[in-house]
Order: structure tokens, then sequence, then C-alpha cells
């Protein structure tokens, strides 16, 4: 599939990926704080 293809061939699907790390990265690790502050507020964290 990809063995003659070259950077030029993938460039645009390259640049999604990069707009979607960019966007997925930050807002998973924002919504990761918010629940974990959320869980160390309601003490859930030390029931186990």
């Amino acid at each position: 599939m990809l063995t003659e293809a070259t950077f030029v061939d993938v460039k645009n699907e390259i640049i999604v990926l990069i707009i979607m790390s960019l966007l997925a990265i930050p807002l998973g690790l924002l919504l990761f704080r918010f629940g974990f502050n959320k869980a160390r507020e309601t003490g859930s964290l030390i029931e186990y």
C-alpha cells in the first residue's frame, strides 16, 4: 500500500493527524484533570 508513497502523497493525512493531536491531547488532559479533581473532592479516591 505505502511502498511507493512519498511524503508529498501523504502530506494531507499527516497534517490532519497533527491537527487532531493538537486538539485531542490538551482536551484529554483537561478532562482528566477535571475528573481527578472531582474524584478527589468527593473522596472516592481513598475508598479502595
